[in-house]
This record gives structure tokens, C-alpha cells and sequence, in this order.
């Protein structure tokens, strides 16, 4: 799975780059920013690994634009295996 290609296009009404959504292989999700990856290569394969992810604490919240300062998200850190699907998050 090629993350870089997940940045967030677009913008909201509020001028804000579109969230992502990640649902991960146990149905957990989490909405944020794609801070950092690093990439890994083995035989013929080349996954993303150690993503670091600003996580949007309260989605509601955002999407109303109380938002939470950035230097104040938590920065998560997961393997890509672990994700099921990621897609852009659009609150309208």
C-alpha cells in the first residue's frame, strides 16, 4: 500500500486540508494528517512503515471548526499492514 498518495488534496470550507480516514483490519478508525513515513524494501516488495499520523482527537468538533491545535494532536505511529482501507474524509 503506497500511503504518499493519501495527503490530504482539497480543501473544506474552512480552508482546511481534508482529513483522512483510516479504518484499520480490527474496525477501528481514526481521522487525521499524515505527518511522516519511512519506507521499507524487502524481495520485490516496498511497503510504508512507521506512519506518523496527526490524529484528529474529535471529528465532530472538527468538522464544526473547533479545532484542536495541531502542535497538540497526538502523533501515532503504525504499520501499514494494520490498515484496511483509507480514504479521504469529507464532512459534507
Amino acid at each position: 500500500m503506497d500511503l504518499t498518495i493519501y495527503s490530504s488534496p482539497g480543501s473544506d470550507q474552512y480552508d482546511r486540508k481534508f482529513p483522512v480516514k483510516i479504518t484499520f483490519k480490527t474496525g477501528e478508525i481514526v481521522y487525521g494528517h499524515f505527518k511522516s513515513s519511512h519506507r521499507h524494501s524487502e524481495v520485490n516488495i516496498t511497503k510504508t512503515i512507521n506512519i506518523h499520523f496527526l490524529l484528529i482527537k474529535n471529528i465532530e468538533d472538527w468538522c464544526n471548526n473547533i479545532n484542536e491545535e495541531i502542535e497538540k494532536r497526538d502523533v501515532i505511529i503504525f504499520d501499514d499492514d494494520l490498515i484496511e482501507q483509507i480514504s479521504i474524509f469529507k464532512s459534507y
